[in-house]
């Protein structure tokens, strides 16, 4: 460093000292790394008649293994539980679509009665009560003690067929 008049200080000359070791491990491990290079690794290891094939498939097979209790948990793990006026809702909605009625779970009451308007006169209704019912039970401040039991006996007779 002639500008500063002297030698570079004594952390610089480590810092450019640590670079150049690192460059050379560059040069030495990925950039030099050759045929000549893997087999001599390979017999330290002890792998001095294993192929470069085997040891891909070996690897490959162990990454397999490793993976397989992830994707088992995340194709298997279970639905959150579902509260009664949830099942309640999917039931209501199998048995409209069962008629032919195009309802989704996204459905509020008033556009599940909208989409329902083929519905012959006494289904017309009691789908009407079952949906009175429902907004009272899901949405009252103190929802009607009972209205579970008689949610499941309105439905237990809704029994709508397909529209003509």
């Amino acid at each position: 460093m002639p500008l500063l008049g002297g030698r570079p200080p004594l952390w610089l000359r480590w810092a450019t000292q640590q670079w150049q070791a690192a460059n050379f491990g560059w040069q030495r491990w990925v950039v030099g790394y050759d045929a000549e290079r893997q087999l001599s690794l390979f017999r330290q290891l002890g792998l001095d008649g294993v192929s470069v094939r085997a040891v891909l498939l070996l690897l490959v097979g162990g990454m397999l293994l490793v993976m397989l209790p992830l994707v088992w948990w995340l194709l298997w793990r279970r639905q959150p539980a579902q509260t009664p006026q949830q099942q309640a809702w999917q039931h209501l909605l199998r048995r409209l679509q069962r008629a032919g009625i195009p309802a989704l779970e996204s459905d509020t009451a008033s556009q599940l009665q909208a989409k329902a308007q083929g519905l012959a006169a006494e289904e017309g209704h009691q789908l009407e009560a079952l949906l009175q019912l429902w907004q009272r039970w899901q949405y009252a401040p103190q929802p009607p003690v009972d209205a579970a039991r008689q949610w499941r006996q309105l439905l237990r007779r809704f029994r709508p067929r397909r529209p003509r």
